[in-house]
């Protein structure tokens, strides 16, 4: 099975669940000068290990993390091309670096979730996904959720609010893999 890392832009993506990672996944977060690691989420990160690495940049400035995060990419094409790498940001200034990258033969992508890393679900985030795909299905389109935070608001009412921001974010991602929506910006559109 190939590894794959994965390289967390903190500044950008604060919501992940690392703990549906599988066991080919490392993961680098790179957090900025004056950013805490969040206690719920380096306690849902324990079973990662020493797969898992916190970065904290030394100084602040422009795109400071940013560069790090292009320096670390560096490095492992030069030392680790046996990886695919991720970069879990909303920023699309990576995609440039990425495309020359591949080019130069390493496997690199940004993700925006942590979707496309086939991320392990639990029966009970199994159910939620079900439970809203369902729901939206039966509701007729004029009645479904047109902006990203309706659908949210939607997700956590069909989930009876028992389910957090990344396991909304899970859902999202999953409903966008399997083509029942897509996101433009804010706007949602149903497949």
């Amino acid at each position: 099975m190939m590894r794959k890392l994965l390289l967390i832009d903190f500044e950008n993506i604060q919501n992940f669940d690392l703990s549906r990672l599988g066991d080919n996944v490392d993961v680098v977060v790179f957090l900025g000068l004056g950013q805490k690691i969040p206690p719920a989420l380096n306690a849902a990160a324990g079973k990662l290990g020493n797969r898992l690495k916190w970065l904290k940049m030394g100084g602040a400035g422009p795109n400071a993390l940013d560069f790090h995060i292009a320096c670390h990419l560096g490095r492992v094409l030069e030392t680790a091309k046996g990886y695919a790498c991720y970069v879990l940001s909303n920023d699309k200034g990576f995609d440039p670096l990425l495309k020359y990258l591949n080019k130069q033969g390493l496997a690199a992508c940004r993700i925006g979730d942590l979707s496309p890393l086939d991320c392990a679900w639990s029966a009970e985030d199994e159910a939620h996904y079900k439970k809203v795909a369902v729901t939206l299905r039966k509701r007729p389109k004029p009645e479904r959720p047109r902006t990203r935070s309706a659908l949210i608001t939607f997700i956590a009412e069909i989930s009876a609010k028992k389910i957090g921001a990344p396991q909304v974010n899970a859902v999202i991602a999953r409903l966008i893999n399997a083509k029942l929506i897509s996101l433009q910006g804010d706007k949602v559109s149903y497949g």
